[in-house]
């Protein structure tokens, strides 16, 4: 039906501006105070520096229009795993950074000029408030760098990440301790990783869902009243053909979400094929 295609097209739209809100004051803080990192490997790091930008993901992965990702400060265990293919977070990965205190020459810049800046940026609100740029994202004007990220452990015993010391990049490879290798292996174990990995998909189709709810119960309604006005009779309208309709318009939301979810999958596995074949940068790391 072309009213169900359209609605179709247009639910990414719809689902980008609900889910994509202003920056909240509190985030703005810790973002000036932290930074914002984005994570990718160290060739496309590499590359981003060098061209001076930031390239957006793909539509799928932005819900909408393509938009750029970052993490508001040093990137937790547990949104690395909901955020990021697994092929880029092992015991080290890298990012490049944005400083907001300081201007591209590394200048000081007040507080007030870094929340202007931060006024083009948005707070993803799923489960992990992961910041988004729409678009391509310049780096010429901002105080970027590349930075060596490491898995380690706090003084509670929890994994977070952190920069690597000038020590730890002059000695080379990072040697994890035998704790954290051991708290990895019964996360793995425990198969906790790949739960996390598949929440952020299941956060698109709730969000599809209840969009889709919305926009049937509409359609269906208006159908109904239309009937209803054309019928001469006082004949009730046919329950099996709305029925009908209403699991092909289910069938398609399913084949959709489905399909996309592929998508997700295969990313995460082609991930390292794709950098060879892109030599700009690839920035479809983030889920």
């Amino acid at each position: 039906m072309i009213l169900e295609t359209f609605i179709a097209i247009n639910s990414g739209i719809i689902a980008s501006k609900m889910i994509h809100t202003k920056i909240e004051e509190q985030m703005n803080e810790e973002i000036i105070e932290n930074g914002l990192y984005h994570v990718t490997s160290e060739e496309n790091a590499d590359l981003i520096l060098e061209s001076g930008y930031i390239k957006p993901s793909n539509n799928f992965i932005s819900l909408g229009r393509k938009k750029c990702y970052f993490f508001a400060g040093q990137p937790s265990y547990t949104d690395l795993c909901k955020n990021v293919a697994s092929s880029s977070t092992s015991y080290e990965f890298c990012a490049v950074k944005i400083d907001l205190k300081k201007d591209a020459n590394s200048n000081e810049i007040p507080k007030e000029k870094a929340k202007q800046i931060l006024s083009n940026f948005r707070q993803r609100s799923l489960n992990d408030d992961s910041i988004t740029y729409r678009g391509k994202c310049n780096l010429k004007d901002k105080c970027a760098t590349k930075v060596q990220m490491v898995l380690d452990l706090d003084e509670k015993g929890n994994i977070i990440s952190r920069e690597k010391t000038k020590a730890e990049i002059e000695n080379g490879k990072y040697i994890p301790s035998d704790e954290l290798t051991k708290k990895l292996n019964m996360e793995k174990n425990n198969n906790l990783m790949k739960n996390m990995i598949k929440s952020y998909p299941n956060e698109i189709i709730h969000t599809y869902s209840k969009i889709f709810s919305k926009l049937k119960s509409f359609v269906n309604n208006r159908k109904m009243k239309t009937n209803l006005l054309n019928e001469s009779s006082s004949t009730l309208i046919d329950n099996q053909n709305v029925d009908i309709n209403k699991n092909s318009f289910n069938d398609d939301l399913h084949k959709m979400v489905n399909q996309d979810n592929d998508i997700t999958v295969s990313l995460g596995n082609e991930n390292s094929k794709k950098i060879e074949r892109d030599k700009e940068q690839s920035d479809d790391t983030y889920r």
